[in-house]
């Protein structure tokens, strides 16, 4: 698995991305996967359980960036 294991969800209680956090996951994703990737990993983020603010979390990193 390399340097970076995974940890298992009860290492990180109450743990929500705040949209910094998410913006710079985004950016990270479209840096390296293409757009059909992108789609595909989001789609499989969409069907992990979450509440309201995961979920929309999750459909930030689908969105293009926003040049502002």
């Amino acid at each position: 698995m390399g340097a970076f294991a995974l940890r298992d969800a009860k290492s990180f209680p109450n743990m929500s991305a705040s949209n910094d956090t998410t913006r710079e996951i985004a950016k990270a994703l479209r840096r390296h996967v293409d757009a059909a990737t992108l789609e595909k990993v989001v789609n499989e983020l969409l069907d992990v359980p979450g509440n309201r603010d995961f979920r929309g979390a999750i459909e930030e990193l689908a969105r293009p960036p926003h040049h502002g």
